[in-house]
């Protein structure tokens, strides 16, 4: 018999107490049911498996295709001269570089080493700089020693060529 067709159908789900010749008569009802579960249950478990095992085998063939494909990339077949050009148009152009690591130059010495590279072998990309005047009295000394480093890496990077720097301390401006 079905569980659909139970006799107990309209006492699903309610508050009904089952006397105990029912509950004898659920419990034979339960029976074959369950055991369908259990060879259902038992099928997915294989499926799981046969799934988590096809699933590694991907991760592992997909792993050095996708190292591969890395490699036909296109941008690493830019020159190096076009690869500056192109560095040099993201400076930015109302204002001097920030001492900022989301933004150029610094953050393209942060996507792969050869773009480091190129951009810290190219001193035009830190011919110019703004320099954040610190707050000597709430900044602790070693973000200072930090800045400090910074500015003169930058400084270091620009070689011989002409440099721009600025300072704005707003305080300062207003007072």
């Amino acid at each position: 018999m079905s569980l659909d067709n139970s006799p107990f159908v309209d006492r699903l789900n309610t508050n009904y107490v089952p006397s105990d010749p029912e509950v004898l008569e659920i419990r034979a009802l339960l029976a074959e049911p369950e055991i369908q579960l259990a060879r259902i249950d038992a099928q997915i478990e294989k499926m799981e498996t046969a799934l988590a095992q096809l699933k590694a085998q991907r991760a592992s063939l997909k792993r050095p295709i996708d190292a591969h494909k890395v490699l036909l990339s296109p941008i690493r077949r830019i020159p190096h001269d076009v690869l500056v050009e192109i560095f040099l148009a993201c400076l930015p152009s109302k204002h001097h570089a920030l001492i900022d690591p989301t933004q150029a130059p610094m953050l393209l010495g942060r996507i792969c080493r050869h773009w480091s590279s190129v951009a810290y072998s190219t001193p035009m990309l830190w011919r110019s700089m703004h320099i954040p005047p610190p707050n000597y009295l709430h900044t602790p000394p070693n973000i200072l020693s930090r800045l400090e480093k910074i500015v003169e890496d930058w400084l270091e990077r620009s070689g011989t060529c002409a440099l721009a720097l600025s300072i704005f301390d707003p305080g300062k401006f207003f007072s």
